[in-house]
């Protein structure tokens, strides 16, 4: 699956001991050189600023940080999904407003 330039692949799939499931997200999904595998490239993680920390994203960028391509087996893959690429606006989320104490000190300093 050749991807667009905003293209994400979400992927669900089985590791090695098929008890625990893993959640990664590549721009590229390809058919492995090695027999009965799919080749995963191109790791994404959405907060690169680390400014907030996303349970699955911290998992998944702590697994794959470091990772070039991942070679799975069909049979460990639950599931890929094709979305949209979508940036985190941290201004946006409900739990980030600024503390009152905060906005009153900076009306001082103005």
């Amino acid at each position: 699956m050749q991807n667009q330039s905003n293209t994400i692949y979400k992927i669900r799939f089985f590791e090695n001991d098929q008890k625990e499931t893993l959640e990664a997200q590549v721009r590229i999904v390809e058919p492995s050189e090695f027999p009965g595998l799919v080749c995963f490239r191109d790791f994404v993680f959405k907060d690169q600023t680390k400014q907030i920390i996303l349970p699955t994203e911290d998992k998944s960028s702590k697994r794959f940080n470091q990772t070039k391509a991942m070679h799975v087996p069909y049979h460990n893959i639950l599931y890929i999904e094709e979305v949209q690429e979508e940036k985190i606006d941290l201004n946006k989320l409900p739990f980030l407003k600024k503390l009152p104490e905060q906005e009153s000190t900076e009306d001082q300093t103005h």
